[in-house]
C-alpha cells in the first residue's frame, strides 16, 4: 500500500520535468534560474575542449574577486590578535577586492560554555580534548540543549564578536561571504575534522546546524544583498580519504539532498541574498589534489541545485599541492633541507629536488607534478574543465580558496622563491579569469598571505605589510601603494601595529618610484663604450637585473653616443623569443642563446620601429617590467649614481631612454 502512491508521485515528477524542459526550444535546456540556456553537446568532446565562458552580466562584481580572512581562526578567539584592522580593510578595498570570505568558528559558538573560558592561548591538544569531550557530552542529548532559539544565538560571546567583525568590513565598503567552519580534528576520525565527522554521522546534529542557520540569517536579515552572501559549510566531506580514490566515490549522493536543506532554510528569511554551495571531498580539493592532473572532474564532487536562484558553486585548489604547499608541514615539503620546488615546472630543478626527499608520499607527488608539466599551459587545462562543467550546467563557479605558500614560510629557505610565487599567482589567476571563474584568494595573511614575506611573529611589520608583486599578479590595482609608507621594516616602535601610527595611507607621498632599491655596478670602459649592470628592486615586480649598452662607434662620441640599449636575460624577461626577434630585424649579436640563457639588447638611441617589435614580442608580465623600469629609469640612475664623478652623464643616458621609449613601450 506504501509503494503505490510513491509510484504515482515519481509519475507526476517526471510529467511536470518533461514539461518544463519542453517549454525551451531545442538545443537548449532550462538551467538553475529558470532560463534557457544552449544544451551541453554531450558527443562532441572537441567542441567542448574548446568552450570558453565569459562572466554573467548580472553577477555583480563584488563576487568575482576577494579575499579570505584569519578574523577566526584561533579556537575560541574572543580576543583575536589576527583580526583585521582598518589599515588593512582599507588595503583590501584600495586593491580591489570585492567581498572577504570569513570564517565562523562553529565549534566555538556551539560549544562557547564548554570551553571557551581556557581562552585562545589554550594549547592546541587541550583544546581539541575539550571539545571531543562537548561533542560527546551533547551528542547523548542529541545536540538539543544547544542553539534552541533565536535569543540564545544573538546572546552568544562567539557570535557577538563575529557581528562586530561583519559590521566593520561592510562599514569599511566591503562585502562579506560568510562561511561557518571547523578547525580542530578527533585523531581517531582522522581525516575528518570534529564538527565534519558530527555534519556526515549524525542526523541530530544535522537538525542542529539547520537551527543554527535559521537563526543566523535570522539575524544577518538586517544587511542587503550586496553587503553580505553564504556559504553553505566550509569544506563538507562525504569522501573517504584514500590513495585509492578509485575504489572510493564522493558521496555526493547523501550530501546534496542534505545542502538542499540548508539552502531552503536559507532562503526563507533571506529571498534575495546569494548562496554558495560547497563541494564535497573539502570542496573538491582532496580529489583534485590526489590525482594531480589539471582535467578535473567538476561532477564527482559538485551538482547543481537547478531551481534555486542566486547560487553560486565552490570549490578549492591547491593542486598541484606539492608545489603550492611547500614548506608549510612535514607533508609537503620543503623544510630549508630541500630545493625550492620551482614553477614553472623544471626538469632539472624536480631532478635536484628528488634527490634530497626520501619520503615515498612527497616523491610520487613530485613525480605527479614534473608528469602533468604545471605550467601556464596547464593552469588553462584546469580552468578550462571547470569552465565546461559550469558551461553544461549553467553554473557560476567560484574558487573560494586557492593560493600558495609564502617565501620563508616555515623559517629561512623555506617555501617556494618569490620569482616562482608571483609566476604560479599570475598564472592560475589569468587562467580563472580567462574563463569567467570568480574567486577568493587564500588568505590576506597566514602562510598565503599578501604580504612580503612570512613571520612567526605575524604581528611584526615584515609579516603584515603588502607585497606589492603580489597584488600585481593578482591583476588588483598597485596605484595607491605610491601612497602606502614602504619602509616600515625600518620604524623603531616595538608596538604590537608600529605602521598604524606611520605607515598610513596618504601619510607618506611618494613619486612613481618611490619602492625601489637600486644597486649599479661600476661602469666598465671600453675602446667603443660603456658597460654597466643594475639591480632593481621593483614596486611591482620584485627584483630585476638588467645592464645599460652604451656605444660611440665610427662618427659617434661619448658625448653623443650612436647606440644606447637597454640588455636582458631570460631570467628577467623570461618570454624572450629569439627566433621572433630575429624576424623583427634584430642582428645575431642583439638576440643569442648562450648556456641555456637567451639575451636581448633592446636600443634606445632613437625612435625606431625595432625596440617596438621587440617589445611586442614580449608577454604581458614582462611588457610591464620593461615599462616600469623606463618609466623609471631616470630615478633609477639618479639614485644609483648619487655623488659619482658622472653621475651628470648617465642621467642624460638615462633621459634619452626615457624620451625614445615613450614611443615604444605602451
Amino acid at each position: 500500500m506504501k509503494l503505490l502512491p510513491k509510484f504515482f508521485l515519481v509519475i507526476l515528477l517526471l510529467t511536470v520535468e518533461s514539461a518544463s524542459w519542453a517549454a525551451c526550444p531545442e538545443g537548449t535546456k532550462n538551467n538553475y534560474k529558470g532560463e534557457c540556456v544552449p544544451a551541453a553537446d554531450e558527443g562532441n568532446k572537441e567542441t567542448e575542449k574548446k568552450t570558453t565562458r565569459a562572466v554573467q552580466e548580472d553577477w555583480p562584481q563584488f563576487l568575482q574577486r576577494g579575499v579570505n580572512s584569519a578574523w577566526f581562526r584561533a579556537i575560541f578567539d574572543l580576543n583575536n590578535p589576527q583580526e583585521l584592522n582598518d589599515l588593512d580593510l582599507e588595503i583590501i578595498r584600495e586593491a580591489g577586492f570585492g567581498h572577504i570570505r570569513l570564517h565562523l568558528h562553529f565549534e566555538g559558538l556551539a560549544f562557547v560554555e564548554d570551553c571557551v573560558p581556557k581562552g585562545w592561548w589554550t594549547p592546541e591538544d587541550e583544546s581539541r580534548r575539550c571539545l571531543i569531550n562537548a561533542y560527546k557530552k551533547h551528542s547523548k542529548k542529541g545536540f538539543n540543549d544547544i542553539l534552541q532559539s533565536r535569543s540564545e544565538l544573538v546572546s552568544n560571546r562567539v557570535w557577538q564578536k563575529y557581528q562586530e567583525a561583519v559590521k566593520r568590513i561592510t562599514d569599511a565598503g566591503l562585502v562579506v561571504m560568510v562561511t561557518p567552519n571547523d578547525f580542530f580534528q578527533d585523531p581517531s576520525k582522522r581525516p575528518l575534522k570534529l564538527m565534519h565527522y558530527y555534519l556526515e554521522k549524525d542526523k541530530n546534529f544535522r537538525h542542529l546546524y539547520l537551527r543554527f542557520w535559521n537563526f543566523m540569517t535570522q539575524e544577518l536579515a538586517q544587511y542587503s544583498e550586496d553587503q553580505v552572501f553564504f556559504q553553505s559549510v566550509n569544506e563538507p566531506r562525504f569522501c573517504p580519504w584514500s590513495d585509492q580514490l578509485n575504489r572510493h566515490t564522493p558521496r555526493l549522493n547523501a550530501w546534496f539532498p542534505y545542502e538542499r536543506k540548508i539552502l531552503e532554510t536559507m532562503r526563507k528569511n533571506l529571498p534575495r541574498h546569494y548562496f554558495v554551495s560547497s563541494a564535497v571531498c573539502t570542496n573538491g580539493n582532496q580529489l583534485f589534489a590526489q590525482t594531480g592532473s589539471p582535467d578535473v572532474d567538476v561532477s564527482k564532487v559538485l551538482r547543481v541545485h537547478e531551481d534555486v536562484e542566486r547560487v553560486l558553486y565552490s570549490l578549492h585548489l591547491y593542486t598541484p599541492i606539492v608545489f603550492s604547499l611547500q614548506g608549510v608541514s612535514d607533508i609537503h615539503m620543503n623544510r630549508g633541507e630541500i630545493p625550492p620546488i620551482k614553477y614553472p615546472v623544471d626538469p632539472e630543478n624536480i631532478k635536484s629536488v628528488k634527490s634530497k626527499i626520501y619520503d615515498r608520499d612527497n616523491r610520487d607527488e613530485l613525480v605527479k607534478y614534473a608528469t602533468y608539466q604545471w605550467n601556464r599551459s596547464a593552469q588553462e587545462r584546469l580552468a578550462r574543465s571547470i569552465a565546461n562543467w559550469a558551461n553544461s550546467n549553467g553554473a557560476q563557479v567560484i574558487i573560494t580558496e586557492w593560493g600558495i605558500s609564502r617565501t620563508n614560510v616555515s623559517g629561512p629557505n623555506t617555501g617556494p622563491s618569490h620569482e616562482s610565487r608571483i609566476a604560479y599567482l599570475r598564472d592560475r589567476r589569468e587562467a580563472l579569469e580567462q574563463y569567467g571563474i570568480f574567486w577568493t584568494y587564500e588568505n590576506y595573511q597566514q602562510w598565503t598571505g599578501l604580504t612580503r614575506d612570512y613571520e612567526t611573529d605575524r604581528n611584526s611589520p615584515p609579516g603584515r605589510f603588502p607585497d606589492p608583486n603580489a597584488y600585481d599578479a593578482l591583476g588588483m590595482n598597485t596605484d595607491f601603494f605610491n601612497t602606502l609608507y614602504v619602509n616600515c621594516e625600518a620604524a623603531d616602535s616595538q608596538e604590537i601595529y608600529p605602521f598604524e601610527d606611520q605607515c598610513k595611507l596618504g601619510d607618506f607621498p611618494l613619486d612613481s618610484a618611490s619602492g625601489m632599491t637600486i644597486h649599479l655596478g661600476e661602469a666598465e670602459r671600453t675602446d667603443e663604450g660603456f658597460w654597466r649592470e643594475v639591480d632593481v628592486t621593483l614596486r611591482n615586480h620584485g627584483s630585476v637585473h638588467f645592464a645599460f649598452d652604451v656605444a660611440f662607434w665610427g662618427s659617434g662620441s661619448r658625448a653623443n653616443p650612436n647606440w644606447i640599449a637597454l640588455y636582458f636575460k631570460d631570467d628577467a624577461l623570461p618570454s624572450i623569443d629569439i627566433s621572433k626577434m630575429r624576424e623583427c630585424g634584430a642582428k645575431n649579436w642583439m638576440v643569442k642563446e648562450k648556456n641555456g640563457m637567451k639575451r636581448a639588447s633592446f636600443p634606445f638611441h632613437e625612435r625606431n620601429h625595432l625596440t617596438r617589435c621587440l617589445y611586442n614580442v614580449l608577454d604581458g608580465r614582462d611588457q610591464k617590467v620593461m615599462k616600469e623600469i623606463v618609466e623609471g629609469i631616470e630615478t633609477i640612475m639618479a639614485q644609483g649614481t648619487e655623488g659619482e664623478a658622472d653621475a651628470d652623464y648617465w642621467k642624460k643616458i638615462a633621459t634619452i631612454i626615457k624620451d625614445n621609449g615613450t614611443n615604444v613601450i605602451q
